[in-house]
């Protein structure tokens, strides 16, 4: 028999590179896990306060077919009545009968926000639409846990 001479097989090397390779896939698994969740609280967060200003932009909407109504129904011969106007107009609506302005602030029902909407009413029965203002109440948002050194 002939004696053969095999290297032998380091594993050494080979050992630590798969072993690196692998922390740095766990690291990157669990980078990608926070990024995933940090951006579904800032998803769900930007959805409340597009169902908020949306809500506030439907009471908007019905106060102003509200005001187009009373407008209507408050012409005579293609003259508005002011006093019969004033009457007719919903809760919480001001009237300035000087400038024909009709206003009102509605308030969110989450009381974050709040919609001024104006009109500007003229003689004949018409009106334009002169304000149409969304606010929004800003809160710092201190949920993030950062490191302060």
């Amino acid at each position: 028999m002939v004696e053969q001479n095999h290297a032998p097989v380091r594993t050494g090397a080979l050992t630590l590179l798969i072993v690196v390779v692998v922390i740095g896939l766990a690291l990157l698994a669990v980078l990608t896990f926070s990024t995933a969740r940090a951006d579904a609280a800032m998803a769900d967060r930007y959805g409340q306060q597009v169902t908020a200003q949306t809500a506030i932009e439907n009471q908007g909407e019905i106060w102003l077919s509200k005001v187009d109504e009373a407008i209507a129904q408050s012409t005579e011969d293609g003259t508005l009545v002011w006093d019969d106007l004033q009457a007719r107009l919903p809760q919480g609506t001001v009237l300035d009968t000087r400038t024909g302005e009709v206003s009102v602030t509605l308030l969110s029902e989450e009381g974050n926000g709040s919609l001024y909407a104006a009109v500007t009413v003229q003689s004949d029965g018409r009106f334009t639409v002169t304000a149409w203002q969304l606010t929004t109440d800003w809160e710092e948002d201190t949920t993030l846990n950062v490191w302060q050194g």
